[in-house]
Protein backbone atom coordinates (compact mmCIF):
# COMPACT_ATOMS: atom_id res chain seq x y z
CA UNK A 1 0.00 0.00 0.00
CA UNK A 2 2.67 2.33 0.91
CA UNK A 3 4.36 1.92 -2.78
CA UNK A 4 1.11 0.99 -4.47
CA UNK A 5 1.81 1.90 -7.97
CA UNK A 6 -1.83 3.98 -8.84
CA UNK A 7 -1.98 7.28 -8.85
CA UNK A 8 -2.52 8.29 -5.24
CA UNK A 9 -5.26 10.26 -5.96
CA UNK A 10 -7.32 7.43 -6.73
CA UNK A 11 -7.82 6.47 -3.10
CA UNK A 12 -10.23 9.58 -2.49
CA UNK A 13 -11.33 10.41 -5.76
CA UNK A 14 -14.99 9.98 -4.78
CA UNK A 15 -15.91 11.43 -1.03
CA UNK A 16 -19.60 10.12 -1.04
CA UNK A 17 -18.38 6.41 -1.81
CA UNK A 18 -15.52 5.77 0.33
CA UNK A 19 -15.43 4.59 3.74
CA UNK A 20 -13.36 7.14 5.78
CA UNK A 21 -12.31 4.83 8.19
CA UNK A 22 -10.25 2.90 5.31
CA UNK A 23 -8.86 5.94 3.74
CA UNK A 24 -7.54 6.93 6.84
CA UNK A 25 -5.86 3.78 7.59
CA UNK A 26 -4.22 3.66 4.16
CA UNK A 27 -3.01 7.42 4.65
CA UNK A 28 -1.42 6.59 8.22
CA UNK A 29 0.51 3.86 6.19
CA UNK A 30 1.86 6.53 3.77
CA UNK A 31 5.99 7.49 4.75
CA UNK A 32 4.82 10.80 4.02
CA UNK A 33 1.69 13.22 3.74
CA UNK A 34 0.16 12.68 -0.01
CA UNK A 35 -1.84 15.27 -2.00
CA UNK A 36 -5.30 14.10 -2.49
CA UNK A 37 -7.62 14.93 -5.75
CA UNK A 38 -11.62 14.96 -4.77
CA UNK A 39 -13.34 13.84 -7.75
CA UNK A 40 -16.79 14.08 -6.49
CA UNK A 41 -18.57 15.15 -2.43
CA UNK A 42 -21.35 15.05 -0.40
CA UNK A 43 -22.81 16.78 2.40
CA UNK A 44 -23.55 14.47 4.49
CA UNK A 45 -22.38 15.63 7.62
CA UNK A 46 -21.05 11.75 8.83
CA UNK A 47 -18.90 11.72 5.14
CA UNK A 48 -17.88 15.22 5.48
CA UNK A 49 -16.67 14.56 9.44
CA UNK A 50 -14.78 11.16 8.00
CA UNK A 51 -13.14 12.90 5.63
CA UNK A 52 -12.10 15.78 7.95
CA UNK A 53 -9.76 13.00 10.51
CA UNK A 54 -8.04 12.83 7.01
CA UNK A 55 -6.66 16.18 6.94
CA UNK A 56 -3.43 15.25 9.15
CA UNK A 57 -2.37 13.03 6.47
CA UNK A 58 -2.66 15.37 3.13
CA UNK A 59 -0.43 17.58 2.29
CA UNK A 60 -2.37 19.26 -0.64
CA UNK A 61 -6.26 19.31 -1.63
CA UNK A 62 -7.12 19.56 -5.04
CA UNK A 63 -10.90 19.53 -6.80
CA UNK A 64 -10.23 17.87 -10.43
CA UNK A 65 -12.09 19.89 -13.34
CA UNK A 66 -15.98 19.02 -14.65
CA UNK A 67 -16.50 14.91 -14.88
CA UNK A 68 -20.11 14.78 -15.64
CA UNK A 69 -20.75 15.92 -19.24
CA UNK A 70 -24.67 16.35 -18.28
CA UNK A 71 -23.81 18.96 -15.78
CA UNK A 72 -22.91 22.77 -16.27
CA UNK A 73 -20.24 24.18 -15.32
CA UNK A 74 -21.94 27.29 -13.63
CA UNK A 75 -23.98 24.06 -11.59
CA UNK A 76 -20.58 22.24 -10.95
CA UNK A 77 -18.63 25.55 -9.93
CA UNK A 78 -21.53 26.35 -7.45
CA UNK A 79 -21.98 22.91 -5.99
CA UNK A 80 -17.98 22.67 -5.53
CA UNK A 81 -17.90 25.88 -3.61
CA UNK A 82 -21.00 25.03 -1.30
CA UNK A 83 -19.27 21.82 -0.72
CA UNK A 84 -16.05 23.34 0.10
CA UNK A 85 -17.75 25.61 2.45
CA UNK A 86 -19.34 23.08 4.29
CA UNK A 87 -16.06 21.78 4.26
CA UNK A 88 -14.36 24.70 6.18
CA UNK A 89 -17.94 24.92 8.60
CA UNK A 90 -17.66 21.21 9.93
CA UNK A 91 -13.33 21.72 10.65
CA UNK A 92 -14.83 24.49 12.63
CA UNK A 93 -17.50 22.82 14.50
CA UNK A 94 -14.81 19.76 14.90
CA UNK A 95 -12.57 20.81 17.66
CA UNK A 96 -9.89 17.50 16.93
CA UNK A 97 -9.33 18.76 13.75
CA UNK A 98 -8.93 22.94 14.40
CA UNK A 99 -5.78 23.15 13.36
CA UNK A 100 -3.77 25.66 11.38
CA UNK A 101 -2.24 22.95 9.23
CA UNK A 102 -5.41 21.33 8.88
CA UNK A 103 -7.17 24.79 7.73
CA UNK A 104 -4.52 25.76 5.34
CA UNK A 105 -4.70 22.23 3.68
CA UNK A 106 -8.47 22.53 3.18
CA UNK A 107 -7.89 26.06 2.04
CA UNK A 108 -5.33 25.06 -0.74
CA UNK A 109 -8.04 23.50 -2.97
CA UNK A 110 -9.04 27.71 -3.44
CA UNK A 111 -6.34 28.25 -6.44
CA UNK A 112 -8.19 31.44 -7.92
CA UNK A 113 -10.45 34.65 -6.02
CA UNK A 114 -9.34 33.43 -2.79
CA UNK A 115 -10.28 36.67 -1.55
CA UNK A 116 -14.00 36.21 -3.17
CA UNK A 117 -14.44 32.55 -1.13
CA UNK A 118 -13.43 33.69 2.45
CA UNK A 119 -15.82 36.43 1.81
CA UNK A 120 -18.67 33.67 1.11
CA UNK A 121 -17.35 31.63 3.95
CA UNK A 122 -17.93 34.65 6.01
CA UNK A 123 -21.65 34.90 4.57
CA UNK A 124 -21.97 30.96 4.89
CA UNK A 125 -20.64 30.65 8.44
CA UNK A 126 -22.65 34.05 9.73
CA UNK A 127 -26.07 32.29 8.33
CA UNK A 128 -25.07 28.98 10.31
CA UNK A 129 -24.86 31.06 13.29
CA UNK A 130 -27.80 33.19 12.92
CA UNK A 131 -29.98 29.40 12.48
CA UNK A 132 -28.26 27.74 15.42
CA UNK A 133 -27.24 30.41 17.89
CA UNK A 134 -23.66 28.85 17.80
CA UNK A 135 -20.75 31.32 17.62
CA UNK A 136 -18.11 29.82 14.96
CA UNK A 137 -16.72 32.54 13.33
CA UNK A 138 -13.85 33.02 15.71
CA UNK A 139 -12.66 29.21 15.16
CA UNK A 140 -12.54 29.93 11.58
CA UNK A 141 -9.48 32.34 12.49
CA UNK A 142 -6.68 30.18 10.59
CA UNK A 143 -8.16 29.94 7.61
CA UNK A 144 -9.12 33.86 7.50
CA UNK A 145 -5.58 35.18 8.12
CA UNK A 146 -3.85 33.02 5.60
CA UNK A 147 -5.64 35.47 3.07
CA UNK A 148 -3.60 37.12 0.46
CA UNK A 149 -1.41 40.04 1.17
CA UNK A 150 -3.43 42.42 -0.70
CA UNK A 151 -7.79 42.12 -0.59
CA UNK A 152 -9.15 42.40 -4.22
CA UNK A 153 -12.71 43.93 -3.51
CA UNK A 154 -15.77 44.44 -5.88
CA UNK A 155 -17.26 47.13 -4.31
CA UNK A 156 -20.80 46.59 -6.53
CA UNK A 157 -21.03 43.02 -5.45
CA UNK A 158 -19.05 43.01 -1.96
CA UNK A 159 -21.24 43.29 1.30
CA UNK A 160 -19.29 45.61 3.32
CA UNK A 161 -20.54 44.29 6.87
CA UNK A 162 -18.77 40.70 5.81
CA UNK A 163 -15.54 42.76 4.70
CA UNK A 164 -15.65 43.88 8.06
CA UNK A 165 -15.63 40.82 9.75
CA UNK A 166 -12.92 39.48 7.97
CA UNK A 167 -11.00 42.52 8.30
CA UNK A 168 -11.10 42.50 12.10
CA UNK A 169 -10.52 38.75 12.42
CA UNK A 170 -6.79 39.89 10.47
CA UNK A 171 -3.54 40.17 12.71
CA UNK A 172 -2.85 43.50 11.33
CA UNK A 173 -4.35 45.78 9.00
CA UNK A 174 -4.66 44.96 5.35
CA UNK A 175 -4.25 46.54 1.86
CA UNK A 176 -7.33 46.54 -0.25
CA UNK A 177 -7.36 47.03 -4.07
CA UNK A 178 -10.98 47.93 -5.28
CA UNK A 179 -11.49 46.40 -9.11
CA UNK A 180 -15.03 47.92 -9.05
CA UNK A 181 -17.22 50.85 -7.32
CA UNK A 182 -20.23 51.76 -6.66
CA UNK A 183 -22.32 55.34 -5.93
CA UNK A 184 -24.97 53.19 -3.91
CA UNK A 185 -24.87 55.15 -0.75
CA UNK A 186 -25.29 52.40 1.77
CA UNK A 187 -22.54 50.24 0.12
CA UNK A 188 -19.87 53.53 -0.01
CA UNK A 189 -21.08 53.78 4.03
CA UNK A 190 -20.55 49.91 4.66
CA UNK A 191 -17.40 50.47 2.67
CA UNK A 192 -16.32 53.30 5.06
CA UNK A 193 -16.37 51.26 8.49
CA UNK A 194 -13.77 49.36 6.82
CA UNK A 195 -11.01 51.90 7.10
CA UNK A 196 -9.52 51.42 9.88
CA UNK A 197 -8.83 48.00 9.37
CA UNK A 198 -6.91 48.82 6.35
CA UNK A 199 -3.65 49.94 5.89
CA UNK A 200 -3.43 51.27 2.03
CA UNK A 201 -5.88 51.31 -0.91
Amino acid sequence: LKQAGVSFQHYSQFINQLLHSILLEVLKLQTEKKPVELRDWTDEESEVKGFLQCLPYISQLRVAPLQKREESFKDWEKRKRLSLLNLCLQAALCQEVLTETNMDTLISSVNHGKCDFLLDLCSHVKDYETQTGKSVLSALKPIFQSAPTVWYVYLSETKASLLLEVLKLQTEKKPVELRDWTDEESKVRGFLQCLPYISQL
